[in-house]
């Protein structure tokens, strides 16, 4: 009876045991579920250590059949221990000691191929056969990065050669067209000067005892001096001032004004024929003209002036650009001949390419507008700006130079 009073009596000590038992059974399971994610988590990490350690193997076996190759003199100690690391890793046998040992001899064996490296040698190496990547949903065999960049750069190469070949042609006729226009507009004139100055001048030296008809005439040849009618044909044969070579050196400046008449219109049709390609993006002219020689004349003044600034953008801005980009591509090719042959090349190589073509694009066209061959002196004197641009593309060093130089030039000036 006692008994049942106590328990009666404390009911919390009758419970604290089984508290206890759950508060230890939770501890337990606790501890069981911390000890299991630490055990996963050194699992993990052994699994990322044994990845790298066997990578490096790999590595450290490639740098070794380089240096098999290539005749480099390694210390047999230093391929030894490489060897038995291959061995001993797959065994599962590696220890500290040997792992430490296979770590000084990697970087032993590194210093001695310096500056080859392991990312260089799989950036030359062609992948295994069999090894194929997706282009475009075909199965093509893989090639090494360094085949993929040599084809690259050659097209770019190619390509930008073509497009420079295309556009210095098509500016070279319009360059050539237009001076030419410009040279026979000047000799037309000058040759109509003379012929009708000399015109004049067997009107004014005809007989006076001449008849009405003589003098009518030559009233009308006078006329056609000013207006430019067909007149003016007719009285070039029937002028005649009696001496024979006064009227040959006449009838000989007519003909020379009217072969520089012909080739001048001849050049105007060259020029038309070679602006259509960009004629019609013209706006549609606001004068009205009636008359059409005036109207002949007017579209002749549109399309040589649009053609005249065609020109010099050319000249100014995209050749240059392209000529500059050429030499990038050059330096490029060459570099990378260089760097392939020297087992250097690797993907880092493609980031200094790249901005290697940003900055020689750019510094051809800028090179161009610094640089005055007609200004300067020495080399650039004797260049062209196109072979000037070519030169920045090519060598970016000698554009920054020309800064520095123009810089330094200019604070002085100001101190």
């Amino acid at each position: 009876m006692s008994d049942q009073q106590n328990v009666v009596a404390n009911p919390a000590q009758a419970a604290e045991p089984n508290v206890s038992a759950n508060t230890s059974e939770s501890i337990g399971s606790s501890t069981n579920s911390t000890s299991i994610a630490n055990s996963l988590k050194d699992d993990k990490q052994n699994k990322r250590d044994n990845q790298r350690l066997q990578a490096a193997i790999q590595d450290a076996q490639i740098l070794v059949a380089y240096a098999a190759e290539c005749g480099s003199s390694i210390d047999e100690s230093v391929i030894r221990v490489i060897v038995s690391s291959g061995s001993l890793y797959s065994q599962n046998a590696m220890d500290d000691d040997t792992e430490t040992a296979f770590w000084l001899a990697y970087n032993t064996l590194a210093k001695n191929v310096a500056p080859v490296t392991v990312n260089s040698l799989q950036a030359i190496l062609d992948p295994q056969p069999g090894d194929t990547r997706k282009l475009w949903g075909m199965e093509i065999p893989k090639d090494s990065l360094a085949r993929r960049a040599v084809r690259g750069y050659t097209v770019l190469a190619i390509v930008t050669l073509c497009t420079l070949l295309t556009i210095q042609i098509y500016w070279l006729f319009g360059k050539q067209i237009s001076g030419d226009i410009q040279t026979i507009t000047d000799k037309h004139t000058d040759a109509k000067a003379k012929w009708e100055a000399a015109r004049l001048q067997a009107i004014n030296s005809t007989p006076k005892n001449t008849n009405k008809a003589t003098t009518g005439n030559a009233k009308d040849a006078a006329t056609g001096a000013v207006t430019g009618t067909s007149a003016e044909d007719k009285d070039s044969s029937t002028i005649s001032s009696g001496n024979v070579v006064q009227d040959t050196s006449l009838f000989t400046l007519k003909a020379q004004e009217q072969t520089y008449l012909l080739h001048k219109k001849s050049s105007y049709e060259s020029l038309h024929v070679w602006s259509r390609i960009w004629a019609i993006f013209l706006p549609n002219p606001q004068i009205e003209v009636d008359d059409p020689g005036e109207k002949r004349i007017y579209d002749n003044s549109i399309i040589l002036q649009s053609s005249n600034l065609l020109l010099d953008a050319l000249q100014r801005y995209l050749l240059p650009l392209l000529y500059g980009l050429l030499g990038t591509c050059v330096y490029v090719l060459r570099t990378l001949s260089s760097e392939i042959s020297a087992r250097t090349y690797s993907e880092a190589s493609n980031i200094g390419f790249r901005i290697r073509l940003y900055l020689g694009t750019l510094g051809g066209m800028v090179f161009a507008w610094f640089v005055i061959p007609d200004q300067t002196d020495g080399l650039f004197k004797s260049l062209s700006p196109f072979a000037l641009a070519f030169l920045a593309g090519y060598s970016v060093e000698i554009l920054f130079a020309a800064m520095d130089r123009f810089l330094v030039a200019f604070t002085n000036k100001q101190a």
